[in-house]
């Protein structure tokens, strides 16, 4: 198991499964106290709520307790997308990017907001009466990010309990923690992703434990 230069963990040594980055000469090996297991478990053993591997009655990732008596186990965990006006996204956009035009200003007194992962499907984008779309996470404003599409992406469940991200051919494209990714294909998303769209909108995926069950 290897780290790419963003933090990931990857099953392969050249590129990194989670974002793509190129690991090549400077691979990182794991961490070893990072994943050793106590005494008695097994090294093989996963989280059933994130799929991290087991190293003592904890879950380092989402803090599952795998002891916990039957009616008793963690709950699904809460998935949540906190999105905000980034201004250094903004000044990035700003400067480099040509295909946005117009007068550009930074909402600097857009207020952060919480929107909870439900469902099988969260769609991103901005609501048009006219089409009928009504995204789960509307970017509609005011004010209107307008670099971000009607449908620009989707985050969608996975069966393990995580949540992927995908690009829907938007005009602008989408970012994964810095790195575009390709439309139309699934990238993994992990606790504290950042998903930048638009001109200055960025989505931090939050994974916070969602208390005891029974």
């Amino acid at each position: 198991m290897t780290i790419c230069a963003a933090g990931h963990d990857s099953g392969a040594s050249d590129f990194c499964d989670v974002c793509g980055r190129p690991i090549g000469a400077s691979v990182l090996p794991r961490p070893p106290d990072s994943q050793t297991a106590a005494p008695g478990i097994s090294s093989d053993e996963k989280c059933p709520v994130c799929q991290h591997g087991r190293t003592g009655q904890f879950c380092e990732q989402c803090g599952h307790d795998f002891d916990a008596p039957a009616g008793r186990q963690m709950a699904a965990t809460v998935w949540t997308a906190v999105v905000r006006a980034d201004r250094e996204y903004f000044d990035s956009v700003t400067e480099a990017d040509a295909r946005h035009t117009g007068p550009m200003r930074f909402p600097a007194s857009l207020s952060e907001r919480q929107f909870p992962l439900t469902g099988a499907r969260m769609q991103i984008g901005r609501r048009s009466a006219a089409r009928g779309l009504r995204p789960d996470i509307d970017l509609s404003g005011p004010p209107a990010d307008t670099g971000v599409s009607r449908q620009h992406a989707v985050l969608l469940a996975e069966p393990d309990g995580t949540w992927a991200l995908v690009d829907q051919g938007s005009a602008n494209g989408t970012l994964l923690n810095g790195i575009e990714v390709t439309p139309y294909e699934r990238a993994r998303l992990h606790d504290g992703d950042e998903i930048s769209i638009g001109r200055w909108t960025i989505l931090t995926i939050r994974m916070l434990p969602n208390g005891f069950a029974g």
